[in-house]
């Protein structure tokens, strides 16, 4: 899968974030999409739904998991798994809205209930899963942008309330 100009993601982050990043340093997250790409004229359309569901979406909590290594073995990265029937069907939500508004995935790790909820810690990351629950009360929406320095920006994120 390659990942391209203009692309998005959403994402909980464990701790809040704002502004641009290098992406091989996220910050430790929850992966909520796969990666994305809503055409430029329906990206409003997007925002708007993606404030629907954070209005209509309570806070809710996941239970943490054992820690594993994943990715590539040259650069492997600590992750930790979570769960909960809410989190998957919050990120299947999420998903559907992508489609909704024309959205072209551009991976099959959420396909046929394939999606398996986790962490992705930032190498050093100091963050503390010493509970056995994770509140995901907020979620970011990332894209990928043309800056050399830093090729990932938070686009938006949004609080979950819970308001019928």
């Amino acid at each position: 899968m390659s990942i391209e100009l203009g692309d998005q993601q959403i994402v909980h982050f464990l701790e809040d974030q704002e502004g641009l990043f290098r992406g091989e340093a996220w910050p430790s997250h929850v992966v909520l999409s796969p990666w994305f790409n809503v055409p430029f004229s329906r990206r409003d359309e997007l925002g708007d739904e993606l404030r629907i569901i954070a209005r209509r979406w309570k806070p809710f909590g996941v239970d943490i998991g054992d820690g594993e290594l994943s990715g590539h073995r040259r650069h492997p990265s600590l992750v930790t798994t979570i769960g909960g029937e809410g989190l998957r069907a919050f990120a299947y939500n999420l998903t559907n809205v992508v489609a909704r508004v024309g959205g072209v995935v551009r991976g099959n790790e959420f396909a046929s209930g394939s999606y398996r909820p986790h962490i992705i810690h930032r190498p050093g990351d100091t963050i503390s899963l010493d509970s056995k629950q994770l509140k995901i009360a907020s979620f970011s929406l990332v894209e990928t942008i043309d800056n050399p320095a830093a090729n990932r920006e938070i686009a938006a994120t949004y609080r979950l309330e819970g308001i019928k």
